[in-house]
């Protein structure tokens, strides 16, 4: 069985913040997206492993031979914090959409 998780995400720092997404606090939108990808890997991946509290380090937690699994992260017009997550290459992919604003 393969397990396809598709991952919407969205950030732009705005002074009148509606939602988390819209916030001042870029780090901990980084940190929440690399503990959702994390804790995916963890829990139900083929290989599971454990993350070390150093980022990017990882134990195996065992060679059981399970699921194949992919992390899509999809993203708009470049605004993300993909590039403050500590996660190795290969953990997720993106896909980047054209969307035009919010829904309301």
């Amino acid at each position: 069985m393969r397990l396809l998780f598709a991952i919407p995400h969205y950030y732009k720092a705005t002074p009148e913040r509606a939602h988390g997404s819209l916030g001042t606090r870029r780090l901990d939108r980084a940190r929440a997206l690399t503990l959702t990808i994390s804790a995916v890997r963890e829990l139900l991946g083929g290989n599971q492993s454990v993350a070390s509290p150093a980022y990017p380090q990882w134990t195996t937690a065992n060679r059981i031979s399970a699921e194949s699994i992919e992390i899509v992260v999809c993203n708009t017009h470049g605004q993300h914090v993909l590039a403050d997550l500590p996660l190795p290459k290969g953990r997720y992919r993106v896909k980047k959409a054209a969307i035009r604003g919010m829904m309301r």
